[in-house]
């Protein structure tokens, strides 16, 4: 028992050293992979980038900062147009647009494989990773004139900044860090109170790997410094469209993103929001007809009736978007199990495979292939998770338990990588669950962080059943 016990509790023993890629032949490597990487999706896709249905939106913004203004209300935010007018894809596509998608998408797997050789993961694991990463299932948000492909792009710098002003105590690094998050947030509002994960996630981290005194004041330090460059940045970015257009917040866009989680249940909206309870009934069951799913999701988006909406009850779109807001809110906390209900449909709909019938080409083999290897990716990062968060509790029970717990302060780089990447995972689902309908495509820009979170999972059991035979601990 004596055994057990030790074995058990030592899911913090030293790790025997992974076999692990050497830094010149990584690079060697990535950089022979991204030569071909690139010329093979420049060749594969020569109709590419593509536009979308929200594409529009994201150019006119562009033209408006192409005239060094923003004196019009606009439902998106900043960040994205931003990259239309640096490579000149405010009036259409171009390539470069297309080519810097495919770069940034390279510089996030260089991103993942930097972590992952820096928290020694197994070569194997690292290399099923990358090429993971490259096949078109994954590199197909660089295809479209959307926002998924600099988000994901975002996302991994925060989580590799953040990593490292962690690890090195670096207050720049944390500024720095502050500066991507906002970033990430001015791309995709979804984004916005991303900080409290990776503040709570970067706390928990420290708390698993011992709570040293000094690692407490360097991440009291690296925290604080990034959430105060996080908040006066989407701060003045709110404060300027309270200012101009008479609303507080990054975009007005959650009240009538709202609208697909109530669709079912409008009905219920009390009389006195009359005339908008009755136009917004009328408006869902059109819909409910026209759309193609007859969902009714996304309703007031779907072809004539936001334009309608405004003109039947007088209103523009910042003060209709206020009115719904605050419908939906009467709505969600007057019934909030038909809310949960509609949550728990759209999280389970977002874990589907992101599969387009660009990417597939309309085959239904290439669609299976890509569907196949994404459920199989979700397996074993569900699998993992168990393991690690089993292995986590277990110790933390023995600790409180008064049971001595071995820990290593070299564990803290995997750990604080694994939940960093974890908590934009989590958060990236829950959220868009929470406040937007269940699209697939709205999970995309944190895939390679699952991946990444997989790889790290996998690996921290790999190499702690490599020791445990080696201690010849591994019959229990």
């Amino acid at each position: 028992m004596s055994q057990v016990l030790d074995h058990l509790s030592g899911l913090r023993e030293a790790p025997t050293k992974p076999d692990s890629l050497g830094r010149r032949p990584m690079i060697l490597i990535l950089g022979a992979v991204f030569v071909f990487y690139l010329l093979t999706y420049l060749a594969l896709w020569p109709n590419a980038p593509v536009l979308d249905i929200d594409s529009q939106s994201y150019q006119d913004m562009a033209r408006d900062l192409s005239h060094g203004r923003l004196d019009q209300p606009s439902i998106r935010t900043p960040g994205y147009p931003l990259l239309l007018l640096a490579v000149g894809s405010i009036q259409g596509p171009t390539k470069a647009l297309l080519v810097s998608g495919l770069v940034l998408h390279f510089l996030v797997i260089c991103m993942v494989v930097g972590m992952l050789h820096k928290c020694e993961v197994p070569r194997l694991v690292v290399i099923t990773t990358i090429v993971l990463l490259l096949l078109p299932y994954n590199v197909q948000t660089a295809a479209f004139v959307m926002t998924e492909n600099l988000t994901e792009f975002a996302l991994a710098v925060t989580v590799c900044l953040l990593w490292w002003a962690l690890r090195q105590h670096g207050v720049t690094a944390a500024a720095t860090a502050g500066a991507a998050l906002a970033a990430d947030a001015l791309i995709r509002p979804t984004f916005q109170l991303l900080w409290v994960a990776l503040i709570g996630s970067s706390w928990l981290a420290w708390y698993l790997s011992g709570a040293s005194k000094r690692g407490r004041h360097r991440t009291f330090l690296v925290t604080g410094t990034t959430l105060l460059v996080t908040l006066a940045m989407l701060g003045a970015y709110c404060r300027h469209n309270q200012k101009q257009f008479g609303y507080f917040g990054l975009t007005y866009a959650l009240g009538i993103n709202l609208l697909d989680k109530t669709a079912l249940f409008v009905e219920r909206l009390p009389e006195s929001f009359e005339p908008l309870r009755s136009a917004l009934i009328r408006h869902r069951n059109a819909a409910l007809v026209e759309d193609q799913y007859h969902t009714a999701g996304q309703y007031p988006w779907q072809g004539r009736h936001w334009e309608e909406l405004k003109t039947e009850l007088g209103k523009d779109d910042v003060s209709l978007a206020k009115d719904l807001a605050r419908a939906n809110m009467v709505l969600i906390f007057k019934h909030p199990l038909n809310y949960l209900s509609s949550v728990i449909q759209a999280a389970a709909t977002l874990l589907f495979p992101y599969v387009t019938t660009y990417v597939s080409g309309g085959s239904v083999m290439a669609q299976a292939l890509w569907s196949a290897l994404h459920f199989v990716t979700m397996a074993a990062f569900f699998l993992q998770l168990c393991f690690v968060l089993g292995g986590e509790l277990w110790a933390l029970s023995l600790q409180w338990s008064g049971c001595p717990v071995s820990r290593r302060e070299d564990e803290y780089d995997w750990r604080l990588a694994y939940f960093l990447s974890l908590a934009i995972v989590v958060y990236t689902i829950v959220i868009s669950a929470m406040a937007d309908e269940g699209n697939p495509r709205y999970r995309s820009p944190a895939d390679p962080l699952l991946l990444m979170n997989t790889a790290l999972g996998v690996g921290f059991w790999w190499q702690r059943l490599r020791a445990a035979r080696r201690t010849g601990q591994g019959n229990l």
